[in-house]
C-alpha cells in the first residue's frame, strides 16, 4: 500500500483511523520522540496492564523510564545465558527420542526456550506437562491459533466481547493463574534476595528496585510488588514466543537451504570444536551471526510490530495527528525496502559480512527487527543470544520432510516440520 499511497498513510479499520509508517526517515522523525511513545488500548493489554498492575509491554512509556531496559542488558543476565542455555537444550533433546524420524518441530523448540526463558527470568524449570507451561502455550500462542483471524475482530470491533467472550475469558483465566505463579516466585525471591549474589533476571529486577529507592529516583514508585511481576511475564511470554518463532524458521531454512548447515557446521567446527559454547563466541562466529541477522530481516517475527498512540496532538511529515491516534510502524516494509537492501527478497546472510569476511556489528540504519526508537525491545540482547547458544549447542542435521514429492516452496512452508538428528 505505501506504494500506492506513501510512506505513511491512514487505513481506517472499522470507524478507527490507524496511521501507517513504511519509511526509515519517517519512523526516526516520530518514534524518537515522546509524542509517539503511548500504547492504545486494547482487549488483551488490559489483562497485563489494568490498575492492579503494569508491565513494560502495554503500558505508555512514560511510567516505564529507563531503568528496566538498562538492566536487561547487564553483564550478569548475559552470564545466566551461558550458564542455563546448553543444559536446558541438552536436557530436552535427551527427552525427545527419535529425533532421526520426521516430527513437527513446533513443540519441541517451543519447550527449549520457554524453559530456557524460565530459567534465566525466575530459576525454573518447566516440564512438558506442567499446568504453566500449557497456559504459556495458550497465551503466546494456541489462543491466536484458535481465534486466528477472530482476534482482530475483537480488537476493531469491541462490541464483539459480549457476543464472543468465552476465548477472551480462557485467556484471562490462564493469565491469572500464571500471574500468581509468577508473583508467588517473585515474593521468595525478594525474600531471599541478596545483592552480591544475582540469581536471575528476577533478582536484577528486585536490585533495580532497591537501586531506583536508594537513590531517589523518579521511577522508584514504578517498581511496585505489583508491577514487577507483570514485568518477569513480559520477559518470559514475549521473549519465548518471539525467540521460538525466529528459530523455527532458522530450522527451516537450514532445511532448504543444505549449503547453510555446511557453512554453519563449518564454522562451528572451526571454531568452537567439542567445548561449550559461550555469548562471548559471537565475535569468533562471522557467518553464524550473519546468518541470524538475515533470518531476523528475511523473516521478522513481527513485522508490524506492537501499536503504538500519540501521546498528545502531534505532526509527522506535515500532517497533524490527533492525540491517541493509532500508529503501526510497518517493520517488514523497511527490512525489504530496495532503497535500504540490495535484492531485498533474497535470502541472503552475506550482506551482513564485510570485504574480510567479518560481521558488520553496526548494523544498516534499516535493520529493525526488534522495532525502533525509545520503545524498541528490551529483550533484544537476551533472545539473539538465546537463538545463538541454541543453534550452536546442538549439531543440527535437518532435511524437509516432503511426503507426496512435490516440490517444496519456501514461501508456502510453516516453520512447523523438519527432519533433524
Amino acid at each position: 500500500m505505501s506504494k500506492i499511497y506513501g510512506p505513511v498513510f491512514t487505513l481506517w479499520i472499522g470507524p478507527l483511523p490507524f496511521v501507517f509508517i513504511c519509511d526509515l526517515n519517517m519512523a526516526r522523525e516520530s518514534f524518537n520522540k515522546i509524542d509517539f511513545t503511548g500504547r492504545p488500548l486494547s482487549q488483551l493489554g488490559s489483562i497485563y496492564c489494568n490498575a492492579k498492575h503494569k508491565d513494560v509491554i502495554y503500558d505508555d512509556y512514560i511510567y516505564i523510564k529507563i531503568d528496566n531496559r538498562k538492566y536487561a542488558k547487564s553483564k550478569a543476565l548475559s552470564e545466566l545465558v551461558d550458564h542455563n542455555v546448553c543444559q536446558m537444550v541438552r536436557r530436552i533433546i535427551a527427552d525427545n527420542e527419535g529425533m532421526d524420524r520426521p516430527f513437527s518441530s513446533h513443540d519441541y523448540v517451543y519447550d527449549v526456550f520457554a524453559n530456557i526463558l524460565a530459567s534465566i527470568v525466575f530459576s525454573e524449570k518447566l516440564d512438558s506437562e506442567q499446568a504453566e507451561l500449557k497456559m504459556l502455550k495458550y497465551i503466546t500462542s494456541d489462543f491466536q491459533t484458535d481465534l486466528g483471524n477472530t482476534l482482530f475482530l475483537y480488537e476493531f470491533i469491541p462490541v464483539l466481547r459480549y457476543f464472543m467472550a468465552n476465548p477472551l475469558i480462557k485467556y484471562k483465566q490462564h493469565f491469572d493463574h500464571l500471574m500468581d505463579y509468577t508473583r508467588n516466585i517473585y515474593q521468595k525471591h525478594d525474600q531471599t534476595y541478596d545483592g552480591n549474589n544475582l540469581r536471575d533476571f528476577c533478582d536484577i529486577l528486585i536490585a533495580a528496585k532497591h537501586d531506583a529507592i536508594a537513590d531517589d529516583k523518579r521511577t522508584a514508585p514504578y517498581f511496585t510488588d505489583d508491577n514487577l511481576p507483570a514485568v518477569l511475564i513480559d520477559m518470559f511470554t514475549a521473549g519465548t514466543e518471539t525467540s521460538q518463532t525466529t528459530f523455527q524458521w532458522i530450522l527451516l531454512y537450514l532445511a532448504y537451504y543444505p549449503n547453510y548447515q555446511d557453512k554453519l557446521r563449518a564454522e562451528i567446527s572451526r571454531e568452537i570444536g567439542d567445548r561449550v559454547p559461550v555469548v562471548d563466541d559471537k565475535c569468533r562466529l562471522n557467518y553464524t551471526m550473519a546468518f541470524i541477522s538475515e533470518i531476523l530481516r528475511h523473516r521478522n517475527p513481527l513485522p508490524i510490530g506492537l501499536f503504538h498512540k500519540t501521546m498528545v496532538n502531534t505532526k509527522l511529515a506535515g500532517h497533524s495527528i490527533p492525540e491517541n491516534t493509532k500508529i503501526v510502524l510497518n517493520q517488514y516494509s523497511i527490512l525489504t525496502d530496495p532503497k535500504h537492501w540490495e535484492n531485498a527478497d533474497v535470502f541472503e546472510p552475506e550482506r551482513f559480512l564485510d570485504n574480510g569476511g567479518e560481521f558488520i556489528r553496526t548494523k544498516p540504519a534499516a535493520y529493525i527487527p526488534f522495532s525502533y526508537g525509545r520503545r524498541i525491545c528490551p529483550g533484544e540482547t537476551l533472545a539473539i543470544n538465546d537463538i545463538f547458544l541454541v543453534l550452536l549447542t546442538n549439531d543440527y542435521r535437518i532435511e524437509l520432510y516432503n511426503e507426496h514429492g512435490r516440490e517444496n516452496n519456501l514461501n508456502q512452508l510453516e516453520p512447523h516440520a523438519a527432519n533433524t538428528n
